[in-house]
Order: structure tokens, then C-alpha cells, then sequence
């Protein structure tokens, strides 16, 4: 209800979020949104539907800029720097805060 009533989003916050905190949406699977909506909340969860532009973004799932991606990974991995590395089985290398 607290899209209905004004409050808005609640933002997700894990440290295993994949691109940090804020709100994520299901892409083309209203299903499985209700299926997880109704396992966390019960009788009160819900599926909205939205319309998302997102204009200049990264599609990861476009061969176009895996090269980029590679070169740009390889580009630190030279550098020496210090890689964020999974912990406890989450995704923690897809964000680092």
C-alpha cells in the first residue's frame, strides 16, 4: 500500500545487491514478481506494472560490449588494484559500495 498511499518506493540496501542500493523490477516476468512479492509479504503483496526508459545504460546482455568489458577488466587486473571477491555466496563482486 505504500505505493498507493504516497510513500513510495522502499529501496533495497543489501550489500549484495547487484548495482547497489535502490529499486529493482523483474523484466518480463510479471509471475515470478508475484510469486516473490507474495512469499515476502504475504496477502499484502502486489505486482505493478511500469514502462522504464533507460536511455544511455549498458546492456550486459548485448555481445557489442563484452570486448569493452573485457579489455576494461584486464585494464585493472594489470594495474594491480584490489578486486572485490564473493563472500558467504552472494554476489558481492557485482557492486562494491
Amino acid at each position: 500500500m505504500n505505493i498507493v498511499s504516497g510513500v513510495g518506493f522502499k529501496h533495497s540496501e543489501n550489500g549484495y545487491d547487484w548495482l547497489g542500493t535502490g529499486v529493482y523490477f523483474w523484466e518480463d516476468a510479471p509471475d515470478r514478481a508475484a510469486e516473490w512479492a507474495h512469499s515476502r509479504f504475504g496477502t499484502d503483496g502486489a505486482v505493478i506494472s511500469a514502462t522504464i526508459r533507460l536511455g544511455n545504460s549498458l546492456n550486459l546482455l548485448d555481445i557489442t560490449h563484452f570486448n569493452w568489458l573485457k579489455d576494461s577488466y584486464n585494464g585493472l587486473v594489470t594495474r594491480s588494484l584490489n578486486l572485490p571477491t564473493n563472500k558467504n555466496k552472494r554476489h558481492y563482486l557485482d557492486y562494491t559500495a
